[in-house]
């Protein structure tokens, strides 16, 4: 495994992580011995629970590595540690461009028996059985995952030595704001797992006989939600017996907010679509509102109407706290909590599209502490940390939901004030200079600003205009700063 330059992600973070990838390597012992003993679904689920932690990891480490030049601060020993959580992963993982792969673990080489020089730089095509399958995923399943953001579905593969197996693929969009940037994928081998669902299909007496001795919650339905079976797990996990559950709707399990939607979801699975994953919010009986992963299939009858659904469940309370983490720290500044200088970027972007497109004003503004260095040097980085984030935290609480604050670098910082004109970033920015000037101080004296303010110009590049921007701070510093600075357009 090559080594892997990683960003600012907290020690907590990484032990969390660890523990992932333990839970992982028990649950796939047990399920590789399960199956020998016809205990084939009894962990599938345990198997699969690291599955998208591990992945957005290594999908923020890429970004991180390939973008942003302040990574390098990680201390060795968390690099070696998240550089072992890949290594040992029991699950494949890549990421891919326009159909080419450009990274691959080693779980990933081992599952298709070609080696990473075998992968890296290829088409994705020598992997799928037949040309269908290769148009379905890489057209309709990768829109679905621009616009769910993350998509799940079991595909068909084909072995470097000829043979066939069954995969569950995982997708999500490395940067949701700009897909071209690629895909991470994880991939997790379910051929046992298919053979076993093709024997469950034969008995219904042996599927119940299975699934009461399984850890996956179980259940089946009408198609209008009224449960007809729940096994042992499903009872144990919502606090009720199988009486109090059957003949009821499943919605009822469900917080009403979310009700609407579930039930639309799960109207999806039918003869034209047999199988569908879906994740929502579930109520337990203690109150506790949890989030829950459902793989829902339907279930045909001999002339291809549709009977029931069954449900197989597993709780990802945990699995999508740590993507909710993992996301903050790839756009916000681990100092301060305001955004990074990537994030600005792509919002900058964002907004000058818009701006031109539809002709809507928009603004920035630049300030940097003034002295900043002298904190440091005679208080100490510690005191000059609060000192950034106290600013921060001023600055933030006289700000829109829609404007961005952001850390430039140092201490300088950027605002970018969507739907706002020159003179009005002019008249903010003298509001933001007042607040930090009367609230900031040390025994050497107050903490103050230079401002500089530049209005979005049509046609401009947003270097041209970030340029613009930065002059105008600089020209408060040369007039004695504390004060804020703008062009003809900003003038009131």
């Amino acid at each position: 495994m090559e080594s892997i330059h990683l960003g600012y992600m907290n020690p907590a973070l990484i032990k969390t992580m660890s523990r992932f990838v333990i839970i992982l390597i028990v649950a796939i012992a047990a399920y590789s011995w399960n199956i020998s003993s016809n205990g084939w679904m009894i962990t599938v689920s345990l198997a699969v629970l690291g599955l998208l932690p591990v992945g957005i990891n290594r999908m923020i480490e890429w970004r991180k590595q390939t973008t942003t030049p302040h990574y390098a601060n990680l201390s060795p020993s968390c690099r070696v540690q998240l550089e072992s959580i890949l290594r040992v992963a029991p699950i494949g993982i890549g990421i891919v461009r326009n159909r080419i792969i450009l990274e691959a673990n080693d779980t990933l080489c081992r599952l298709t028996g070609y080696s990473r020089e075998e992968l890296i730089g290829h088409n994705t095509h020598q992997l799928y059985c037949n040309d269908e399958d290769y148009q379905w995923v890489g057209q309709q399943k990768y829109q679905q995952a621009t616009e769910d953001r993350a998509n799940t579905l079991d595909v068909r593969w084909r072995h470097k030595n000829g043979t066939t197996i069954d995969v569950m693929l995982s997708i999500i969009l490395l940067d949701i704001s700009d897909p071209s940037q690629g895909i991470l994928f994880t991939v997790l081998d379910i051929t046992e797992r298919k053979r076993a669902e093709e024997l469950l299909k034969l008995s219904e007496a042996r599927y119940q006989a299975i699934v009461e001795k399984q850890a996956d919650l179980v259940c089946r339905f009408l198609p209008n939600g009224t449960l007809t079976f729940v096994n042992s797990a499903y009872c144990r996990y919502f606090g009720r017996t199988s009486e109090e559950l059957l003949g009821t709707n499943f919605s009822t399990l469900i917080p009403e907010d979310d009700r609407a939607d579930a039930l639309a979801r799960v109207s999806r699975c039918g003869t034209t679509r047999p199988s569908h994953i879906q994740e929502h919010r579930a109520t337990r009986s203690d109150g506790a509102i949890r989030w829950i992963q459902w793989r829902n299939e339907a279930i045909l009858d001999a002339d291809d109407a549709l009977m029931e659904l069954q449900g197989v469940g597993r709780d990802v309370t945990e699995q999508r706290a740590m993507e909710i983490e993992l996301r903050r720290l790839a756009t916000t500044d681990p100092l301060t909590g305001t955004f990074n200088r990537r994030h600005l970027h792509t919002m900058l972007d964002l907004e000058v599209e818009r701006a031109r497109r539809h002709g809507r004003p928009l603004a920035l503004i630049m300030f940097d502490l003034d002295h900043f260095k002298r904190v440091n040097d005679n208080f100490g980085h510690e005191q000059g940390d609060q000192v950034l984030c106290e600013a921060a935290a001023r600055v933030r609480g006289r700000l829109r939901r829609n404007d961005v604050l952001a850390r430039w670098g140092g201490e300088e910082f950027l605002i970018l004030a969507p739907e706002t004109t020159g003179p009005e970033a002019t008249t903010l920015a003298e509001t933001l200079r007042l607040a930090l000037g009367e609230g900031l101080s040390l025994e050497s004296g107050r903490i103050t600003a230079s401002f500089g303010v530049a209005a979005y110009r049509p046609n401009e590049t947003v270097d041209q205009w970030l340029g613009r921007t930065d002059e105008q701070m600089y020209a408060s510093k040369r007039l004695g700063r504390d004060r804020v600075s703008h062009d003809g357009d900003c003038a009131s």
